[in-house]
């Protein structure tokens, strides 16, 4: 009797989905949780004392200092959590609605410098910039795994 010859064999593994959509993903809902409960807790909390500040004599607060901290980042985080959420879950738009947060936070900070006076371009655009880098590395980094 002949004994068989060994065979080989090859084990075939899928390539697995590349994790940094949803590293960015969950690294954008925290950041977003943290704006969101800081905008209702710090942001109410200095627009009641600035409406306050308002009614007292020779002190001159005006409405976006008062509410424009509010108006601007608030809606910024909500679309930064959305996003979050979306990319977390590999789909694209997630990544555009990250993106678009941090144009929408540029704006608000160019806004808001300039009705206080104090009006930096490069302050206010360097933090959107970077962060706007960092919520397209999924984009760079598995454009072939988001839907």
């Amino acid at each position: 009797m002949e004994a068989a010859a060994p065979q080989q064999v090859v084990v075939v593994q899928a390539a697995g989905r590349n994790a940094t959509p949803k590293v960015i993903g969950i690294i954008a809902i925290v950041f977003a949780s943290i704006g969101i409960l800081w905008n209702v807790l710090i942001g109410g909390l200095i627009a009641v004392l600035f409406s306050a500040a308002d009614s007292i004599d020779g002190v001159d607060v005006s409405f976006m200092e008062t509410w424009g901290f509010m108006i601007f980042t608030l809606p910024a985080s909500i679309l930064l959590l959305v996003g979050g959420i979306k990319c977390l879950k590999y789909q694209k738009m997630g990544v555009f609605l990250m993106l678009g947060a941090e144009g929408f936070s540029a704006i608000g900070n160019m806004v808001i410098g300039n009705a206080i006076g104090d009006m930096d371009i490069v302050g206010s655009l360097m933090w959107p910039i970077i962060y706007g880098i960092i919520w397209a590395l999924p984009l760079m980094l598995a454009k072939d795994d988001l839907v």
